[in-house]
């Protein structure tokens, strides 16, 4: 016997192999065939049109919700730098005496967004305290930073000024039209200044 490659003997082999299908076989086929058909034909596809139109819708919400955050932010931003503003009426000197005690603050400003001010208490003409502190305008805010603490400013209304600690402590700065303010600490001391 000679000896056959093995491709050679599938390829001899390959005639004998071929089977023809019955035609039960083939009819159960073609109806299989035509039922994926008319399956496919039923399910229609969405228009593209209402794709667009829920891609818009979509991003115009975004677009809303995105703006309304924006302006938010800037109307934040302007009613710090309105309040900021309303503030310039403590550039200046001011003083108020009881007793023998002086009081003196000097308001002057740092720069464009900071306020800074020295507050000196005098006895009988004799330095006994001398404070150092700052209002500053940091965008949405205001701050009032006295002895190592920040009040911040809550809210204004008819020339009052309320600042409020993280511990609730409160400082009120009231603006009379007659050149003078008061400074009052919570429900405590209150000191009247008038204009030097």
């Amino acid at each position: 016997m000679e000896e056959k490659d093995l491709f050679d003997l599938f390829r001899e082999e390959s005639e004998n192999l071929v089977e023809q299908p019955k035609a039960e076989t083939w009819q159960r086929l073609e109806k299989r065939l035509a039922s994926s058909r008319t399956r496919r034909q039923r399910r229609k596809p969405v228009p593209t049109q209402w794709l667009v139109v829920a891609v818009l819708v979509a991003l115009f919400a975004i677009m809303g919700v995105g703006s309304w955050f924006v302006t938010r932010d800037h109307e934040l931003l302007l009613r710090g730098q309105k309040q900021f503003a309303d503030l310039q009426f403590l550039i200046g000197s001011w003083s108020a005496s009881e007793g023998g005690v002086g009081d003196e603050l000097v308001f002057e400003p740092k720069n464009k967004n900071i306020l800074r001010g020295v507050k000196t208490v005098k006895f009988k003409d004799v330095l006994v305290k001398r404070d150092t502190f700052v209002i500053e305008n940091k965008g949405k805010n205001n701050a009032f930073l006295y002895q190592n603490q920040s009040y911040i400013l809550k809210n204004t209304s008819e020339n009052v000024f309320t600042f409020q600690a993280t511990d609730g402590s409160v400082i009120r700065l009231r603006q009379s039209l007659d050149n003078r303010f008061t400074v009052s600490f919570g429900a405590g001391a209150v000191f009247l200044y008038r204009r030097m």
